[in-house]
C-alpha cells in the first residue's frame, strides 16, 4: 500500500510476519481510522459522516492545548472496489520494513539530513522518541516489554511528517534506521479510487476563539498525517508574563455565553477602551479556552511578586497601572506620571469603574478599577452572593468583597501546562 505525506512523497510500508505489521487498508476502510491531531489551545473537536443513506455517526473529542492527541474517526461504509496504480518506479524518500522483529527504516540521504522517529500509543502516549541524524553511523531505537497494541510510528524530517499505523503483538521493539545515499524505489501497490475514499467532517469549536471546519479525505493506505489546528481568537489581547504567570495585560471585552455583562454608561467605545463589566456568573464563564478566572490566591501571588520587587515597600498599585485615563494625579507632567507609575511589568491597569445594578448606576470611571476573583466569599451578606475581588485605587491594590450582581472587570490568566 501506498502512502503519501503532505508533499507528495510515497511512503511505503511492506508488512511481512514479526513483531510489528501494518494493518491492512482494507481493514482500515471497515474499522476506525485514527489521526493525530494537535491544537493550539483547549479545544472540543466533533468528527461527523453522513454516509449515502442518512445514516449519521459522530464522535467528540476535548484535546488540551499544544499536546498531541489522537482521534479516533467514526467507521464509514466505503466501497471495496480498487484500482491498480501505474506499474513504473518511483522515487520515495522513507522505506519501512519488518522482518523478524527488526524494523527498518530506510531514508533517502538526499532529502533527509536528519529525522525525528516517534512511536505514540492510539491516545497519543510516547512509548518512545529519537533523533536520528545521517552523520550517525548507527541509528537504533530498542524498548523492551512493550505492551501489545496498535501504535503510531512518526517519521519527522526535511519539513513534512509521516504517520503509520502499526500493530504490535508482544515482545520487543527494535527500530534501525540507514540512511541510503540515492533515492529508494519501490513499485506501488493497488490503491482506492479517489472518489472511494472516506471523508469525514471536522469541527473545532473554543469559546473565545474562531471555530473552525474542513474535510478530512482518507490518503491512499489509510494513514493519516499530523492534523495541525491553529485557532485564532475572536477578540485577540495582548498578554504579559509576571513571575510564573501570564495574565492578559488589558480587561476583557469578550460577551460571555450565560449571565450580565456591560459597556459603561452602555457606550460601545468605554468596552473597547477599558473592557466590558460582568457579574460574577458570567465572569466565572468569559474566559476564552486556555485561560480562566483566577482564584484568590492566584492573585495574591501576583500582588506578592510585585510588592516584593517594589521599591515603595508595599505601594503595589502604581506598578499595576498605565499612566493614561486616570484623573488622580493630574497635577503631574506625563514624564512625572510615567517615573510615579512605571507599570513595569506590562500589567497597564485602566480606571474602568464598575456597574451597580441595584440601582442602575455606573460609578468610579477614570477613579478606580475592580477585577472579579473566581473565590467565593463565606459571608453572603449581599443579595445574590458574595465573591472576592481586587480593588486598584490611586497607588494601592487591596483584597475586597463585592455582591456577584455587581459589573466588575475581568483579567483571565493562562493555564498551566
Amino acid at each position: 500500500m501506498n502512502l503519501f505525506n503532505r508533499h507528495g512523497r510515497a511512503l511505503l510500508l511492506t508488512a511481512v510476519a514479526g513483531v510489528i505489521c501494518a494493518a491492512s487498508a482494507a481493514a482500515e476502510s471497515t474499522d476506525s481510522a485514527f489521526v493525530p491531531i494537535i491544537a493550539n489551545t483547549d479545544a472540543t473537536i466533533r468528527v461527523e459522516y453522513t454516509d449515502e443513506t442518512g445514516d449519521g455517526r459522530w464522535r467528540q473529542f476535548d484535546v488540551i492545548a499544544n499536546k498531541l492527541d489522537t482521534l479516533r474517526l467514526p467507521p464509514q461504509k466505503i466501497a471495496t472496489g480498487v484500482r491498480h496504480s501505474s506499474q513504473n518506479r518511483v522515487n520515495t524518500p522513507v522505506l519501512v520494513n519488518s522482518n523478524r522483529g527488526v524494523v527498518t527504516v530506510n531514508l533517502a540521504a538526499q532529502s533527509y539530513k536528519n529525522a525525528e522517529i516517534a512511536l505514540y500509543s492510539i491516545n497519543g502516549k510516547s512509548i518512545l522518541r529519537k533523533n536520528v541524524t545521517a552523520a550517525s553511523a548507527a541509528n537504533r531505537i530498542f524498548r523492551r516489554n512493550v505492551t501489545p497494541g496498535v501504535y503510531m510510528l512518526s517519521i519527522s524530517g526535511n519539513g513534512s511528517t509521516s504517520t503509520t499505523r502499526l500493530t504490535h503483538n508482544h515482545g520487543p521493539i527494535d527500530i534501525n534506521v540507514v540512511f541510503n545515499g540515492e533515492g529508494l524505489s519501490s513499485t506501488p501497490r493497488m490503491a482506492k479510487n479517489s472518489e472511494e475514499r472516506a471523508k469525514w467532517t471536522i469541527k473545532v469549536t473554543a469559546q473565545g476563539w474562531t471555530d473552525t471546519s474542513y474535510t478530512l479525505v482518507e490518503p491512499f493506505g489509510g494513514y493519516y498525517e499530523k492534523q495541525v489546528i491553529t485557532l485564532k481568537l475572536t477578540i485577540p489581547f495582548s498578554t504579559t508574563a509576571i513571575g510564573k504567570q501570564t495574565w492578559m495585560a488589558e480587561n476583557l471585552r469578550y460577551v460571555p455565553p450565560t449571565g450580565n455583562s456591560w459597556c459603561y454608561d452602555n457606550a460601545d467605545s468605554n468596552c473597547t477602551k477599558f473592557g466590558r463589566l460582568y457579574d460574577w456568573e458570567a465572569a466565572s464563564k468569559a474566559c476564552p479556552a486556555s485561560w480562566h478566572l483566577p482564584t484568590m490566591d492566584e492573585w495574591k501571588t501576583l500582588i506578592t511578586f510585585i510588592s516584593d520587587l517594589d521599591p515603595e515597600n508595599g505601594v503595589a498599585g502604581r506598578m499595576f497601572r498605565a499612566t493614561a485615563e486616570w484623573t488622580d494625579w493630574s497635577r503631574l507632567t506625563p514624564e512625572e506620571l510615567a517615573e510615579r507609575f512605571p507599570n513595569t511589568y506590562g500589567f497597564s491597569a485602566l480606571p474602568a469603574g464598575k456597574y451597580w445594578p441595584q440601582n442602575k448606576k455606573f460609578d468610579d470611571l477614570g477613579d478606580r478599577t475592580y477585577w472579579w476573583t473566581a473565590t467565593d466569599e463565606p459571608n453572603d451578606s449581599f443579595v445574590g452572593g458574595t465573591g472576592r475581588d481586587v480593588e486598584l485605587r490611586s497607588q494601592f491594590i487591596k483584597i475586597s468583597f463585592e455582591s456577584k450582581l455587581s459589573g466588575m472587570s475581568v483579567r483571565c490568566i493562562k493555564n498551566k501546562k
